[in-house]
């Protein structure tokens, strides 16, 4: 039995500059065999940037884990005065080891909550951390873990993510609280 291929076919009206694209055309930086295949988007689908709060103090340690298995995040930012994840069910070392492992990028975005009101996070009063606002809406990162101090602070810091990503942002995002 004979093997039908089907593939894409460069027409242009100079035969030569046919012959020379067709040479050159390369996937990463190897050359295409005869028999694969390119994938196109053919149903528009958009690159969205997620971003995950997760609010620490009601959080079980094991759930955290949970959490960063499944989320697998890219970045992972925390916001928190004292960086802690002595959590009952895990420690510090094992949170780290789970980070390395889905090679997460960890940093460290301090906002000073003690010193912050509502208002601070509605209206245009510059970037609530220079760090924070760089990883989120400066880097093209696609999944981004935002450690917050506690459940209280889950609506302020969406609303000014919001905000932001409403007028920097590239591409479409969505902002979750994981529980």
């Amino acid at each position: 039995m004979k093997k039908i291929l089907s593939h894409l076919r460069l027409v242009a009206s100079d035969p030569a500059l046919t012959r020379a694209v067709q040479e050159r055309v390369t996937v990463g930086k190897r050359k295409l065999k005869f028999e694969e295949q390119l994938s196109f988007n053919l149903e528009g689908e958009v690159q969205e940037k997620r971003v995950i709060l997760i609010a620490m103090a009601p959080l079980h340690g094991r759930r955290f884990m949970e959490l960063i298995a499944s989320i697998k995040p890219k970045v992972v930012l925390d916001t928190r005065h004292a960086i802690r994840f002595d959590l009952p069910g895990t420690s510090r070392s094992y949170v780290f080891a789970r980070f390395a492992s889905i090679h997460a990028y960890y940093a460290k975005a301090h906002i000073p909550w003690h010193e912050l009101r509502a208002a601070d996070f509605m209206l245009e009063r510059g970037p609530l951390s220079n760090r924070l606002h760089h990883e989120i809406l400066e880097r093209e990162e696609d999944c981004i873990m935002v450690l917050l101090p506690d459940a209280e602070h889950l609506g302020l810091f969406r609303s000014y993510l919001n905000r932001q990503l409403s007028t920097s942002s590239k591409m479409d995002w969505r902002i979750e609280e994981a529980v």
